[in-house]
């Protein structure tokens, strides 16, 4: 037994797998000439004197018969076995574990090509990021540890936040308090993290153009939002007690990482823990994940005490996680329609915002959403998970290229919407930004068409009819 699975254990005592000061035993197998199997061995011993004590203490917290009565009465046996799972997790540290098999380095391939081209340099992804402040602001007005606060005080503490986040003092000073903030800009979601780890070491012209468009995303998301949101809850828990200044960084800490997504096993849900078909079904996930979490813990307060103050809280801080994070996507995205009374055949503000905020609370739910999408909308097709999008853009590829090679089709061939599934599936194959070029394409297309209405957004945005039309 390794000393990983040892931690897990109920009875035995744990210790680093000594196998290596062993007698060979005679036993053969092939040998592996991936030298990057190596660090596996240093990785199992290093995790065991980092997490062994971390993750002890907290089994014995958790098999004290009191507290594990109060959980099963206060959340149920469910809940209380999930924190079970989640100490066993990082007991064992699957998720950081390395490839052991060609298998492995090939799932891990796709999921980091694919990261890239539907998220590297995307101008909506980056824009998303910023959108986090929402579910900081909730988190702020909604923690009562240092009594109750009213949104007064929450836009005084975040423009604070906001201000001292351009300082680079303020940085360096964040930095060396906080180790969570030290990390943050390699662990700000999951799919970043596993591209970050997958490219790691590699000096190749690809694997730093990959690097760099990822780490852009995780710059937006540090200094737009992680930051501010940080020097927020810092400076609100030093005004209660100026003396605790480490009480100060947890409570900063923790603001930041249960109102923003995060790659770091710790704080992945269960669902994103699973391998297979879970991790393809959760891809970009992470933030619907937190999304998840607030909308349980809004409905939980509900459930326990129905009344009307906190119904209208409840209310009122969907409107802010779920329904303002839907328009400023759609803003974003320049998918926000104009609302004129006059005109009956368009749907009115308040029908917008009831079927996006519904849309938006379908989002935390892993597929549901992709459903959910389908019944409502049949401007996009269902896809059960980005990957999918793999064997579309193929499908579609051939297609244009078998209608190029035909003499007859003239039209075809000097289409350059025909680049388009070939761009998006020379992004998946070498793991370009595929998504984000496409829609630059797509407005230049519209460009040299002589579009009505267009403008420079296109290029960004891509070109859009019914967008179009709207400006006039």
């Amino acid at each position: 037994m390794t000393a990983l699975e040892m931690m897990q254990a109920s009875v035995g005592r744990a210790g680093v797998n000594s196998s290596m000061t062993k007698s060979r035993t005679g036993f053969v197998a092939p040998v592996s000439l991936d030298i990057t199997k190596i660090t596996n061995s240093f990785d199992r011993a290093i995790h065991y004197a980092t997490h062994y004590s971390a993750v002890q203490n907290a089994k014995r917290i958790l098999a004290d018969p009191e507290l594990r009565t109060d959980l099963k009465n206060k959340v149920g046996e469910r809940y209380a076995k999930e924190l079970d799972d989640w100490v066993a997790a990082l007991a064992a540290n699957g998720e950081d574990a390395p490839a052991l098999s060609f298998m492995d380095d090939i799932v891990n391939m796709v999921a980091t090509n694919t990261t890239v081209a539907v998220l590297g340099l995307s101008y909506s992804t980056m824009g998303a990021q910023t959108l986090g402040l929402l579910t900081g602001y909730d988190r702020l007005t909604a923690d009562d540890t240092y009594g109750p606060i009213g949104h007064a005080h929450t836009l005084r503490d975040m423009s604070y936040g906001i201000a001292m986040a351009l300082s680079r003092k303020h940085h360096q000073a964040v930095f060396a308090a906080s180790t969570e903030m030290r990390f943050r800009l390699n662990n700000v979601d999951r799919e970043l993290r596993r591209s970050l780890r997958t490219l790691q070491g590699k000096k190749d012209v690809l694997s730093q153009a990959k690097k760099g468009t990822m780490m852009m995303i995780g710059l937006v998301q540090l200094y737009s939002v992680d930051m501010p949101i940080w020097l927020a809850a810092h400076n609100r828990a030093l005004r209660a007690d100026p003396a605790d200044s480490r009480g100060a960084v947890n409570y900063a800490d923790r603001t930041v990482r249960l109102s923003q997504s995060a790659g770091g096993l710790k704080d992945l849900a269960g669902v994103q823990r699973r391998k297979g078909f879970y991790r393809a079904a959760t891809m970009f996930y992470s933030f619907f994940s937190v999304l998840y979490g607030i909308t349980r813990q809004i409905g939980g307060e509900v459930v326990t005490k129905t009344t009307p103050s906190t119904i209208l809280r409840a209310m009122s801080r969907i409107f802010i996680v779920i329904t303002l994070q839907e328009m400023g996507m759609a803003l974003i995205r320049g998918e926000l329609p104009d609302f004129e009374p006059e005109d009956e055949d368009k749907e009115g503000m308040l029908t917008y915002l009831l079927k996006q905020t519904g849309l938006g609370m379908f989002g935390t739910v892993p597929l549901v959403r992709d459903l959910a999408s389908a019944a409502i909308s049949d401007k996009y097709g269902y896809s059960p998970t980005p990957t999918a999008m793999f064997g579309e853009s193929i499908s579609r590829s051939l297609k244009r290229i078998a209608a190029v090679m035909d003499e007859d089709n003239d039209a075809a061939m000097s289409d350059l919407q025909t680049l388009k599934p070939l761009i998006l599936s020379l992004g998946l194959i070498t793991g370009l930004p595929a998504v984000q070029a496409n829609r630059t394409l797509d407005g230049w297309i519209a460009k040299m068409d002589e579009e009505d209405n267009w403008n420079l957004l296109d290029l960004l945005r891509g070109y859009d009819e019914e967008r179009a039309a709207r400006r006039d």
